[in-house]
């Protein structure tokens, strides 16, 4: 996971993650964006 801002040119309007599922079968991105969610709900 690396911040969005390394592959922005000038000043990001907004914050993000850029997340890599390169390394993981396809159909296992959407168990790890259920769980990805789930770590990151009790912060929203």
């Amino acid at each position: 996971m690396q911040a969005l801002r390394d592959y922005h040119f000038g000043e990001p309007v907004r914050e993000g993650l850029v997340i890599g599922y390169g390394a993981i079968p396809t159909e296992r991105i959407g168990e790890g964006l259920r769980r990805l969610a789930a770590a990151f709900a009790p912060a929203l």
